[in-house]
């Protein structure tokens, strides 16, 4: 029996930001992303040379996988111009063009990384797969709550234009050990789960 394909209804998604200080509880929202918003899962691998290959240069006899990140681009067409400048100061550089003595070799995954959720507007009605176990029937299949990210400095494009947006880049990071999300068994690596909690009523 042919399946019908499934048509997405563009609908805006509100993006939130959580900050350690909390342990990541409280959610403000930074703004609402149009349409280009990326991300990409990039796997980070290691090629393993062998003799019947011709050593290191020759082709790799075995890859293996040493973990993952998500990269995303982010860009807002509505946003808060005070959680802006609060991510610019909180990561490094809380002073304008400077860098404190203190902020050189901070741990920025454990101490200084943010929580990033996507959270769409209009519910997604895709199923999600069996490999999701545990999902609630309501979970969104778009939401995506990335626990440990870092973030670039978000750029004004035609700031003071009538189409002005900000767009930041971020990277979604394994929560290492000692971080307030990272799951009790460090085995359980986590990147991104869809637990929407914190956000404000």
């Amino acid at each position: 029996m042919p399946t019908t394909e499934y048509i997405q209804i563009a609908g805006k998604s509100n993006i939130y930001i959580g900050f350690p200080a909390d342990s990541y509880a409280a959610l403000v929202k930074v703004g609402e992303q149009t349409s280009d918003t990326q991300l990409a899962v990039q796997h980070v691998k290691h090629k393993v040379p062998g003799d019947r290959h011709g050593g290191p240069e020759g082709p790799p006899i075995e890859e293996q996988i040493l973990g993952m990140v998500i990269t995303g681009e982010l860009n807002l067409s509505r946003w808060d111009q005070e959680v802006r400048r609060k991510i610019e100061r909180f990561n490094a550089m809380a002073t304008d063009g400077a860098i404190a003595q203190s902020e050189i070799g901070s741990l920025l995954l454990r101490d200084r990384s943010f929580r990033i959720l996507i959270d769409p507007t209009k519910t997604n009605a895709i199923a999600l797969s069996e490999a999701d176990a545990g999902a609630a029937e309501d979970d969104d299949y778009f939401v995506r709550n990335f626990v440990c990210c870092t973030i670039d400095t978000p750029i004004a494009c035609g700031q003071g234009t009538k189409f002005s947006s900000l767009r930041f880049s971020f990277t979604a990071h394994r929560a290492p050990e000692g971080h307030p999300l990272a799951p009790e068994d460090p085995n359980d690596g986590l990147i991104w789960n869809r637990d929407r909690t914190g956000i404000p009523a």
